[in-house]
């Protein structure tokens, strides 16, 4: 009997396999099958790839989103959500987009282009069904009772297609994000306090929980400010749905509206804020009104909303307000005042926490926590001794969370989960799989089969300066490559950096790259820093290696670093360990393995497409060594 946690559809969709009688896990987001960033498309394709065993042995399925089940009060419909989910199937059967830039040109697309598309590819009529119910839907509200049913019942027929009959619970979003964080930390079965932090879900977008086992309770909640209608019609236009993610305020979308405004895409992009943050100053007097918009009530232990100011500054109304006082400041200095009121908002918040409650252990979860020099601020600046950060702390993760929940609801030990403390949680592939690959692609590579030798072959390669793909064994859950899926290269190399933001993964110039690091060499190389495996919180580069590893720091000396033992992933440990042995530094630059605008690669066809679109000088591929016959520009 196995149980799946899943955010069946939505931003970073995901899904959570989960089997508490073998204690095992299969965890993956949709992105990765569909290749397109923050997939907001179903499970589907993944589903589809679990072999009919496995999902005819799930008997329970937790969704973390309790608003489907409970009607989002007095705005939409939920089966109008079913109807948009329906229609971006037909576009995607219609036109195939490979990658992100590929859907966003769907949604641009007038409507009368779609339909002729659609009558060209015979799926006007049920295009046309559709569009006469969504229009419906969003015109005409249901009564609840009546919404519930349909919307649980297309939820339902949803699973059938993929021979899946399970009974369906819904677990509160931020409850789901809480026990993603509480249940696979070291603090598993002691004391701890829980925070999240994230855009929006289910009302709020912060809360704080006390867990001790199975033993739960919400202290404190943060409601988000729903000022409309949060979900637009298929047909608005990609620039469009970006203004309906400003209808929730809250301190997680305050953010990605600055992000907005600095020309990056919200909710995808908010680690571009973060890292051209460090290159600027603050604000004063804006710094000062994003303070007054969310001050913290110190009784209730929340975060309150001055919709007063926030009217004033912070919509998207106010937009070309905002651009003009970005434009007065200078990019740099506007993302550093976004940055540094996170920061120090969050920091003082959590001293309050701590204040009241006492508890030494702290973990986190939320799509903001992904924000690492936030993180970095809590660890050095707030009394808690212990701190632990889900690896797929965004909703992707909240997948994670209702599965549990519904494995405690049954009765099961779940003590064995904080003893996976590497999330290598996704598909595998065999020789056998590869070698098919690099079959279809012979006229633009050559490989031969190395072996077991391929770590310290890989670390030579570094040593003198190449940058080398890898990709073995199980993928990465969560947003970081973890040495299974990664892209590495010399941090010793100033020029590294530069190589991989404009050569390889073609991104802005600013954006840093992060370390992996022997475990061995961290109190070496940073100051105060704890045993982090996950690339979830930055440290500090002590002074005198600034210079000694220029492409392992930002320009402020702080890294993202996976702090790496032979438990954790033994290939990429001996390569590691080679490196040392070569360089004095057990250290690389590890970043994800794919172009910029494609999410991580998952199979072997996805690492070779990338390998020859981009200016890597070898691949490592379970076993395989691989090389172009020619240059690829």
């Amino acid at each position: 009997m196995k149980i799946l946690g899943t955010k069946w559809v939505g931003h970073d969709s995901s899904v959570f396999l989960l089997d508490p009688e073998n204690q095992e896990i299969f965890a993956a987001s949709t992105e990765r099958y569909t290749r397109i960033k923050h997939d907001p498309f179903h499970i589907g394709p993944i589903l589809k790839e679990l072999n009919l065993e496995t999902r005819r042995d799930i008997k329970h399925i937790g969704i973390p989103l309790m608003d489907w089940y409970m009607g989002f009060p007095g705005f939409l419909n939920n089966y109008h959500r079913i109807v948009r989910i329906r229609i971006a199937e037909i576009l995607r059967e219609m036109y195939k987009p490979k990658y992100i830039k590929d859907w966003k040109k769907i949604m641009d697309k007038k409507k009368t282009e779609i339909f002729k598309d659609a009558l060209k590819k015979g799926k006007f009529s049920k295009l046309l069904k559709e569009s006469i119910l969504l229009v419906l839907t969003n015109t005409i509200p249901l009564p609840k009772f009546i919404d519930r049913k349909l919307t649980l019942k297309a939820i339902n027929d949803f699973f059938k297609r993929y021979s899946i009959n399970a009974k369906i619970e819904f677990y509160d979003h931020h409850l789901s994000h809480a026990a993603s964080a509480y249940y696979f930390s070291p603090f598993n079965g002691k004391e701890a306090i829980v925070f999240t932090l994230d855009g929006y879900g289910d009302g709020n977008f912060s809360t704080v929980w006390y867990f001790n086992g199975k033993e739960r309770k919400l202290l404190h909640n943060s409601p988000a400010w729903i000022m409309g209608k949060r979900f637009l019609s298929i047909y608005k236009s990609s620039k469009d749905h970006q203004f309906s993610y400003f209808n929730t305020v809250s301190i997680g979308n305050v953010y990605s509206l600055f992000t907005y405004v600095l020309g990056f895409t919200p909710g995808s992009d908010e680690g571009k804020t973060e890292a051209l943050a460090a290159y600027g100053k603050p604000d004063k007097e804006l710094y000062g009104l994003l303070n007054k918009a969310f001050p913290i009530n110190k009784d209730k232990l929340r975060w309150e909303i001055n919709k007063e100011i926030v009217k004033k500054y912070f919509t998207i109304k106010r937009v070309d307000l905002l651009k003009k006082w970005k434009e007065r400041i200078g990019d740099e200095n506007f993302a550093a005042t976004i940055q540094r009121w996170l920061e120090d908002t969050v920091v003082n918040y959590l001293n309050l926490v701590y204040e009241k409650y006492k508890i030494p252990r702290l973990a986190m979860a939320g799509g903001v926590v992904a924000n690492v020099i936030m993180n970095l601020n809590i660890f050095e600046r707030t009394p808690f001794e212990e701190l632990y950060i889900f690896p797929a702390m965004a909703d992707d993760g909240t997948s994670a969370g209702a599965a549990v929940l519904k494995a405690i609801e049954l009765g099961y030990d779940i003590s064995w989960l904080k003893d996976y403390e590497m999330p290598y949680w996704g598909p595998s592939y065999s020789k056998e799989d590869v070698e098919k690959a690099l079959k279809r692609w012979a006229d633009k590579i050559e490989y031969e089969y190395i072996g077991d030798k391929w770590p310290e072959l890989a670390a030579e390669m570094v040593a003198k300066g190449l940058i080398v793909a890898i990709f073995q064994g199980r993928m990465e859950f969560g947003p970081r490559a973890l040495g299974n899926r990664s892209i590495l290269a010399d941090p010793r190399d100033p020029k590294s950096r530069d190589k991989l933001n404009l050569k390889v993964k073609r991104r802005p110039w600013f954006q840093p790259f992060c370390p992996s690091v022997l475990e061995e060499e961290r109190e070496r190389l940073f100051e105060k820093s704890y045993k982090h495996k996950h690339m979830a919180i930055a440290f500090r580069l002590k002074k005198e290696y600034w210079d000694k590893l220029p492409s392992a720091r930002h320009v402020d000396g702080t890294a993202r670093p996976q702090f790496v033992e032979e438990k954790d992933n033994p290939n990429y440990y001996r390569l590691l360990k080679k490196l040392k042995e070569l360089t004095g530094f057990g250290v690389v630059v590890n970043t994800s393995f794919n172009l910029h605008g494609r999410t991580i690669v998952r199979t072997p066809e996805d690492a070779l497409t990338d390998f020859i679109d981009c200016n890597i000088d070898a691949l490592f591929i379970e076993g395989y060594l691989v090389r172009r016959k020619e240059k690829q520009i």
